[in-house]
């Protein structure tokens, strides 16, 4: 399948190929489970290559596209916003938004560890903002 290609060619550093290939995963998969992995692969493979704007765009399209929980576009669009952009308000704001998501979520669905890490983060990130 091409999600497992592009693991292979991205293990070999072979980024064009890679790229290739996660991009044809996500025009072809329809599960959201892996469209989300396609999705993380193809933003690790732009974060690798220092390319942040793009990979923020597939953060974003990540979340357009495959709903649920999962904060892991959020975390790295405030990483992206903070350490990058150097938007402090940007950063809190895609945390927030991550916490919200998961707050609202049914509690089994909820891990009591991500609450907390994103709301270490926001503590942070608003301390910084003082």
């Amino acid at each position: 399948d091409w999600l497992s290609l592009g693991r292979c060619y991205a293990d070999q550093e072979r980024w064009p190929e890679a790229e290739r290939a996660f991009t044809a995963a996500l025009e072809r998969l329809t599960g959201n489970s892996a469209q989300a992995d396609a999705f993380a692969e193809l933003a690790q493979l732009q974060k690798r290559q220092n390319r942040w704007a793009e990979a923020a765009e597939t953060w974003q399209r990540w979340l357009s596209t495959v709903p649920g929980i999962d904060p892991t576009p959020y975390v790295e669009l405030a990483k992206y916003c903070e350490w990058h952009c150097k938007d402090l308000e940007q950063a809190a704001m895609w945390t927030q938004w991550a916490l919200h998501n998961l707050q609202s979520a049914p509690a089994w669905q909820r891990s009591g560890a991500q609450v907390a890490e994103l709301e270490h983060r926001l503590a942070r990130i608003q301390r910084k903002q003082k």
